[in-house]
């Protein structure tokens, strides 16, 4: 700040002018890494069992790698009903996300799938 202060003494100039320009020259030339154009938003949703039926057919025997208080049926149901919601939040939004959908899930039922896949808003599809 003694640069600043010491140009205003001698050019008379109000600080703050000199205070502007100065900023602009240091932050033309230390420029950032990375100049990000737009900002971005990434969003992902992780479908842990995506039906019920899952939980039913696994016997319980998952329960307590999908949640440590609710079964995997339980989760499944939650599911069923909170996938629905998010596909057609993001569609109003017109904003993709990315869904990450447990392989199991399609070998008892595609609901999740076909609901992402028929969504006006191309979502990306990965699996865990």
């Amino acid at each position: 700040m003694s640069i600043i202060l010491e140009a205003e003494r001698r050019l008379k100039i109000p600080e703050s002018l000199i205070s502007q320009l100065y900023h602009l020259a240091v932050f033309k030339t230390r420029k950032p890494g990375t100049k990000l154009e737009t900002g971005m938003l990434v969003t992902s949703i992780d479908v842990d069992v995506g039906c019920s039926e899952l939980g039913v057919r696994n016997q319980g025997k998952n329960d307590a790698n999908v949640h440590s208080k609710l079964s995997e049926r339980t989760v499944g149901r939650i599911e069923e009903a909170a996938l629905p919601f998010f596909v057609d939040m993001f569609e109003n939004l017109d904003m993709p996300a990315t869904f990450a959908l447990r392989g199991q899930c399609l070998d008892v039922d595609n609901t999740a799938v076909e609901s992402l896949l028929g969504s006006s808003v191309k979502h990306d599809i990965g699996s865990h």
